[in-house]
């Protein structure tokens, strides 16, 4: 039984599923779009990303349509609550008064917020060019591989007492926590 689907959706939507389905025919060729579709069943709009491909007649025509529609609202849902979460961890991150860096195994500063910047007194551009070794008195060389050896173990260490090498020169005083996180790229970070 052919339907035009006018029973399933409010005649604004079944417009413009119809102009898209013009617009494959004449074009001869597969479209891909998102959409907002109607479902009857719920009673509520959903988002929608549609496929819409002509499918040939033995002269090489298009006679047919074939149309897929994957419902994305929930995906969009999620990923409008991860950006909201993000922001609001970002503001945390950079309004907080307590230092926060995010380093590679091998001490190279990747991420810090302006707290950091503030305790170890160089710019931005400074510390991108730096390591954690940079800021490091030597002597802290043997805690150091202590700490470490405890971040391999347990995932974390500290709370670690030293002092950081300042940008004027003078030493300051910290207390470091350290936990091993695995980056969206896969390396582990610190």
């Amino acid at each position: 039984r052919n339907t035009d689907g006018s029973q399933f959706f409010p005649p604004d939507q079944m417009a413009w599923f119809l102009a898209k389905d013009r617009e494959v025919f004449e074009g001869g060729q597969q479209v891909d779009f998102e959409e907002t579709f109607w479902n009857a069943k719920l009673q509520q709009n959903r988002q929608g990303h549609t496929f819409k491909r002509p499918v040939y007649d033995e002269q090489g025509r298009p006679h047919l349509l074939i149309c897929l529609t994957l419902d994305i609202t929930d995906k969009r849902h999620s990923e409008e609550e991860l950006r909201s979460t993000e922001q609001r961890l970002r503001s945390m991150y950079e309004m907080t008064s307590l230092g926060l860096a995010l380093t590679d195994m091998s001490g190279q500063y990747l991420e810090f917020n302006q707290a950091f910047e503030r305790i170890c007194g160089y710019t931005r551009e400074e510390l991108n060019r730096l390591d954690y070794w940079a800021l490091t008195p030597k002597e802290y060389a043997d805690q150091e591989a202590e700490q470490l050896a405890s971040l391999q173990a347990h995932g974390r260490y500290g709370p670690y007492e030293k002092e950081y090498i300042r940008k004027d020169g003078r030493r300051i005083p910290l207390r470091l926590n350290g936990v091993l996180v695995r980056g969206a790229d896969g390396r582990d970070c610190i």
